[in-house]
């Protein structure tokens, strides 16, 4: 049977689509799918997706920044409730008293240090006060010998404050293996000198130090210097074999890079990773290999960890914040502290001390990220307090200062 053309065109155009993302095929009798959507229904689609997924972020971040004020809202108490060290771990001021004459190396160490002590003894001329952090009943024994075993001289300049580490975990009294600052402010309450030379165990004075550092704290003490002047040492690392006696010599490792400055690029191997570098900032190491008088450098970040000597006789020198008894922050925030109550920080250009290359130590013990994400946050607390708004960029510049809070702070200090 033949069908006329006029037959098959009506029956064709009785055929409608299944959808109407169907279209008729240019082939007579087939269809295809058309799967497009329209332009219209598709600027539709993409316009709610990208508001939902704006709706999301929006949502995200506002639970993230409650998170963080409803942590930090209650962080002090945490760790009041956690940690409870020997000492109140809030405290924050000194013990005051009377000085004499004089500089005093304040430094602290666990007892498989204490042959560092030993060869500080033998490298610094005047006294010497150490807080050591014993663990159990092994490293009271390690202390008592090695008292015994130190010449007559060297004990009559030595003054050492012993801190029996308690049990360690959940049920003990503190999960921090080594509570530095607080170790720091026990040492310092022995100091009777005017003085105090705050330094790491493992550092090693240059050559003619002790006497450099009476100088500077004679003339301090007669007016040539302010009483709100925080003498800085340059510190550096030096390869064990270096013999630096001078800073020619040092200058000259440096050279055929067998030294370098602390937590700067350099020399391999190492024992001290390379850090922010806001710390080589602040001592400006160029400036310092030309220059044969002192000069003052501003804190314009967070993280610098100068060795500073301090005059403890003015009541404004703070202890080290006790609350920082986790690994990090712990001498960024003296410094900090110390620039916020007003003081200046001079450069000594004659004078330094290197760190010989030792296998890395065995800090972080039981601090986990955990404890490393709250030693950040309690910094962000402290900055506040003190009156710094925040912190940004690798090199955690200082960006804001709010001066009324600033005055408030150094009024009650007395400063």
């Amino acid at each position: 049977m033949v069908m006329h053309v006029p037959a098959f065109n009506a029956l064709w155009r009785s055929k409608k689509p299944e959808n109407k993302y169907m279209k008729r095929s240019s082939s007579l009798g087939q269809l295809r799918a058309y799967v497009a959507p329209e332009p219209r229904r598709k600027r539709s689609l993409i316009l709610r997706a990208t508001l939902i997924c704006l709706l999301c972020v929006a949502l995200f971040y506002v639970g993230w920044r409650y998170r963080i004020w409803e942590t930090q809202r209650g962080w002090l108490d945490d760790l009041e409730n956690e940690e409870d060290l020997v000492m109140d771990m809030t405290n924050n001021t000194r013990t005051r008293k009377s000085y004499v004459p004089g500089v005093t190396l304040v430094t602290h160490l666990t007892t498989n240090r204490l042959d560092s002590l030993r060869e500080l003894l033998e490298e610094w001329d005047g006294n010497l006060t150490a807080a050591v952090a014993e663990l159990g009943m092994e490293g009271v024994l390690a202390t008592d010998a090695f008292l015994d075993s130190l010449p007559t001289d060297s004990l009559n300049r030595l003054v050492i404050a012993r801190w029996r580490q308690p049990p360690f975990g959940p049920e003990g009294r503190t999960n921090s293996l080594y509570p530095a600052n607080f170790l720091r402010n026990l040492a310092i309450d022995k100091v009777r000198t005017r003085s105090a030379f705050l330094i790491d165990v493992d550092f090693h004075p240059s050559k003619g130090l002790y006497r450099k550092l009476l100088k500077y704290d004679e003339d301090r003490a007669r007016g040539v210097y302010g009483p709100k002047t925080a003498f800085v040492i340059p510190a550096f690392e030096i390869h064990a074999s270096v013999v630096t006696d001078s800073k020619e010599q040092l200058i000259e490792a440096i050279q055929r890079k067998r030294a370098k400055p602390v937590l700067a690029e350099g020399m391999e191997p190492r024992s001290i990773v390379e850090y922010d570098p806001a710390h080589v900032y602040f001592i400006d190491y160029p400036k310092w290999y030309k220059t044969s008088e002192p000069y003052e450098r501003r804190v314009e970040y967070v993280a610098n960890e100068p060795y500073v000597m301090v005059d403890l006789s003015n009541r404004c020198v703070p202890a080290y914040d006790e609350r920082f008894f986790y690994r990090g922050s712990d001498k960024q925030e003296y410094t900090h502290h110390l620039h916020v109550l007003g003081f200046k920080f001079l450069v000594l250009p004659d004078v330094f001390i290197v760190h010989r290359w030792h296998a890395p130590s065995n800090w972080l013990g039981g601090d986990t990220w955990i404890r490393q994400d709250r030693v950040y946050k309690l910094l962000m607390m402290v900055l506040r307090e003190r009156g710094n708004w925040r912190k940004s960029g690798r090199g955690r510049r200082l960006i804001g200062h709010n001066k009324q809070k600033v005055e408030e702070y150094r009024n009650n200090w007395g400063c």
